[in-house]
């Protein structure tokens, strides 16, 4: 295993003592929202948010959450930003 591998799982390790699910899921996250930072920036942006169907495909779905989003860095795309980082 690779050096970046092994730190991706301590990552995941240590997000598993958190005690609420939601704080471990966003330890972990961050950890692979950063690790695909340093492969995808300049050109791309990696970021959380919710991918909004105007068709309302799969509505019946539990949860429309999108943990992590990666896009064009673009002025188009950026405008969409919120203050919180939500895209």
């Amino acid at each position: 295993m690779d050096l970046e591998t092994k730190s991706l799982l301590v990552a995941a390790e240590r997000a598993r003592v958190l005690d609420h699910n939601g704080n471990r899921g966003s330890d972990a996250e961050h950890a692979i929202r950063e690790w695909l930072r340093r492969r995808v920036e300049p050109e791309y942006t990696v970021s959380s948010g919710e991918i909004i169907d105007a068709f309302d495909t799969d509505a019946d779905l539990k949860s429309r959450q999108q943990d992590i989003v990666i896009h064009l860095n673009s002025r188009e795309s950026n405008r969409l930003a919120l203050p919180s980082g939500l895209r």
